[in-house]
């Protein structure tokens, strides 16, 4: 419940400058129902579209969304990184072997595979602010390539909605960067989030 409370306040935060009468109780059922068809669907797949839903019945626009997740996708992935950082520091000194289906894993190994993938995230956030011309290549492959498997049916409607999206958000974290108050107070609320999300397990495991 303190996740997603801390959750709905970190969305009420970050689209309030669109939303003006966006609370945190609503922040709290938008990320309820996202929580809940992203544990029912393969692979999370029912996460965007059930917010979306939950955002609509609060009449927020999709540009509003758009600019809201640009804003706490970033010092998210922000604090991730860091996190994964110490782990690495952590597990270089002093490496735990965990024995999963059979197989023992290092965690060295798999905190330095989330540093990777971390490290992907936040070049492509770079990518996209710094270098537009190279993410509107990417979207018109992607697009060509679901054209050519009939994936989509319009491919300039694809490339149009994309690209829209994306100087949505290319503007956002443009416009983050020079907010250091708002921004640094998501990643304080995500500072407390994050541990007490992935402490569940441990949690659990300390009470059996």
């Amino acid at each position: 419940m303190i996740n997603y409370f801390l959750e709905g306040l970190i969305i009420s935060i970050s689209i309030k400058d669109y939303e003006e009468d966006f609370t945190p109780v609503n922040g709290f059922a938008v990320h309820s129902v996202g929580g809940l068809f992203s544990a029912i669907t393969p692979l999370k797949s029912g996460y965007l579209p059930s917010i979306a839903y939950a955002y609509s019945k609060y009449d927020v626009r999709a540009d509003s969304i758009i600019k809201s997740m640009a804003k706490t996708s970033l010092p998210y992935q922000l604090i991730c990184f860091l996190i994964n950082i110490i782990a690495v520091i952590i597990f270089s000194v002093n490496n735990q072997i965990i024995e999963i289906g059979g197989l023992d894993l290092s965690l060295l190994t798999v905190s330095l595979i989330g540093l990777v993938y971390n490290i992907a995230l936040m070049a492509g956030y770079f990518i996209l602010i710094l270098s537009p011309w190279l993410h509107d290549i990417v979207i018109k492959l992607i697009a060509f390539l679901l054209f050519k498997t009939k994936k989509i049916s319009d491919k300039e409607q694809y490339i149009n909605d994309k690209m829209h999206k994306m100087k949505l958000v290319r503007e956002q974290f443009k416009m983050f960067f020079k907010n250091i108050k708002k921004f640094g107070l998501l990643c304080f609320l995500y500072v407390i989030r994050i541990p007490i999300y992935s402490s569940l397990p441990y949690v659990a495991y300390l009470l059996l």
